[in-house]
């Protein structure tokens, strides 16, 4: 995996802790459960972050946008579990 891209993703989620942490836990459920190549798996975690919000990850953003950042998140991780995970979860 091309470094330079991981540390693009990481700067486009303002590096903050918790953000990573739940990209990164988002990128290594496809990567282990899924079986997704690496780039694939970026490439997923990428469009699913834009889809749902990316710009709100702007660190200059309000509070406001930023809980909805993680909100986005948080969603696109829960997208991946089957619906019996997502019950169990709930």
């Amino acid at each position: 995996m091309d470094a330079g891209r991981l540390d693009s993703l990481a700067a486009g989620l303002g590096r903050w802790p918790v953000l990573l942490k739940l990209v990164n836990r988002a990128l290594r459920m496809r990567i282990t459960h899924q079986k997704t190549p690496t780039t694939v798996a970026v490439d997923a975690v990428e469009s699913d972050l834009r889809r749902k919000g990316i710009r709100a990850f702007d660190p200059a953003g309000p509070v406001q946008e930023r809980d909805q950042a993680v909100a986005a998140t948080i969603e696109a991780s829960l997208d991946m579990l089957a619906p019996q995970e997502r019950q169990r979860y709930a």
